[in-house]
């Protein structure tokens, strides 16, 4: 079977398009202290990372659980996922056949090599370019591969990677360093394109719902190097409520070009305040907490928009007369 072929059995899933769920973001906190590569997801950093385990069933029945978390320092990226398995012996099974059918090759392997079950793949898109991405699969056995626009030998400086079984299932963790994904640093608020899929004997969960190619990153989640207020400080405060004062100080320029940018800045403005002055929705500490001040945050956003574009117009049409 030549790579492409190969290719297509591997990429391709078997959900339909849906709905964007634009809440699916995931945050990896800045860690002071690196976790030990050892597949256990046991240290005190991954505590405090957020856990999340809203997968979307992709077979006929609803999947084991699996959590994924994330954390990062100024040049790695740590990523731990733990997938349950109802059957203990049935996994181990896998497992084994698995060794038994690749026993030279269960580290670093190329595509040809890689057994696509008991394992999961990620999907990450540095700068969440929603143009490309990286594609990460890795098994329960040990092996692991990926690729970059097709390149399957994309890694500078390759990952660290480690398993381990056990009664509940399996986890792994990973290390990606800036270097392994050609990023000259990592920085607290980049925000990237993510997602996961867990495959067992087929595909069964995925985090973010996208296409029937799973390869689709326009379609990605979001994962943010930081925590819930390193989002509120980027995506409200400097996003919005910065510019929003910026537009008010020049009132009397947009407003001699476009009457409707002041009406529009008037209907905001009690809006904002209230916002400001409610700290409950700057006040982030659980995931609940999020959704509230995400929602909140959408709705303004969609208002706001309106708003920036006009200004932005503006801008650009003084410009030109120049």
């Amino acid at each position: 079977m030549n790579r492409n072929a190969l290719c297509v059995i591997v990429l391709a899933g078997s959900l339909g398009a849906g709905a964007a769920d634009e809440s699916k973001i995931i945050f990896a906190p800045l860690t002071a202290a690196p976790p030990k590569i050892d597949g256990a997801l046991d240290d005190v950093c991954w505590q405090r990372a957020e856990v999340q385990d809203d997968f979307i069933p992709l077979a006929d029945r609803p999947a084991d659980r699996t959590t994924v978390r994330a954390l990062h320092d100024a040049s790695h990226l740590y990523l731990g996922v733990e997938c349950d398995w109802r059957d203990e012996a049935a996994l181990r099974k896998g497992v084994s056949a698995i060794v038994e059918k690749r026993p030279q090759a269960l580290t670093f392997v190329g595509i040809e090599q890689f057994v696509n079950t008991h394992g999961v793949e990620w999907f990450l898109d540095p700068g969440a370019t929603r143009t490309s991405h990286y594609q990460i699969l890795a098994n329960a056995a040990g092996q692991i591969c990926g690729q970059y626009k097709m390149d399957w030998n994309p890694f500078p400086e390759k990952p660290a990677f480690a398993v381990r079984l056990s009664a509940k299932g399996w986890s792994a963790e990973f290390s990606f360093s800036a270097a392994a994904l050609r990023q000259p640093a990592l920085r607290l608020g980049d925000r990237w394109g993510f997602n996961l899929v867990r495959n067992d004997a087929i595909p069964v969960a995925i985090w973010k719902r996208v296409g029937p190619d799973f390869n689709a990153p326009a379609m990605f989640g979001l994962l943010i190097l930081g925590n819930y207020q390193t989002w509120w400080r980027q995506s409200v405060e400097a996003a919005m409520f910065k510019r929003f004062d910026e537009i008010g100080l020049r009132m009397d320029f947009y407003q001699k070009i476009n009457p409707q940018i002041a009406k529009m800045h008037a209907e905001l403005l009690p809006r904002i305040q209230e916002i400001r002055k409610n700290p409950r929705y700057a006040r982030i500490e659980t995931r609940q907490d999020f959704i509230r001040s995400f929602e909140m945050q959408q709705k303004l956003s969609r208002l706001f928009g309106r708003l920036d574009d006009l200004c932005k117009t503006a801008e650009m049409t003084t410009e030109r007369q120049k």
